[in-house]
């Protein structure tokens, strides 16, 4: 089998869509909410390569190649109390075949670059309770739990 070799990160584009979509169900599975997922190719083309796109989204694709190891979407919140912008990481995911290989540290740089680039104040996401290896993963990046603030939700 050949080795692994990840390019470098960049913004996603059209050519992407369907392994966007494959990282984006590959998460859904992992964190168990697979039965839930909705996303379609149309919403990711219509929501994020519009005009005024809806969220960003960073890839890593394996050196010489369209596959994509990993993803890293984001979102702003433009408005905040601060009068800063937040950016929300609200999903990254590396296929576990390329696990190890740094993609992950990749894409979480460019996130931190491009959120301090744009002014923004923080970048915020979340993890699953039992990922240990999340939480050791951004613990090693600087990243510490924010402990003032609960997750809340209502379903509509």
């Amino acid at each position: 089998m050949a080795s692994i070799e990840a390019g470098e990160v960049r913004p996603f584009e059209e050519r992407d869509v369907r392994e966007l979509l494959d990282l984006m169900r590959g998460l859904a599975d992992f964190e168990g909410y697979a039965d839930e997922f909705q996303i379609t190719e149309l919403d990711i083309v219509e929501r994020g390569l519009c005009a005024t796109p809806d969220f960003s989204a960073y890839v890593v694709p394996r050196s010489g190649t369209n596959e994509l190891l990993g993803m890293a979407v984001t979102y702003r919140i433009d408005w905040t109390y601060f009068g800063r912008s937040n950016v929300v990481l609200k999903e990254l995911f590396v296929r576990e075949n390329a696990r190890g290989l740094g993609v992950g540290k990749k894409l979480m740089n460019v996130v931190m670059k491009e959120a301090r680039g744009n002014g923004a104040k923080k970048l915020l996401w979340t993890i699953l309770p039992c990922n240990r290896r999340a939480k050791s993963f951004y613990s090693a990046l600087g990243a510490t739990p924010d402990t003032k603030w609960e997750n809340w939700e209502v379903l509509l």
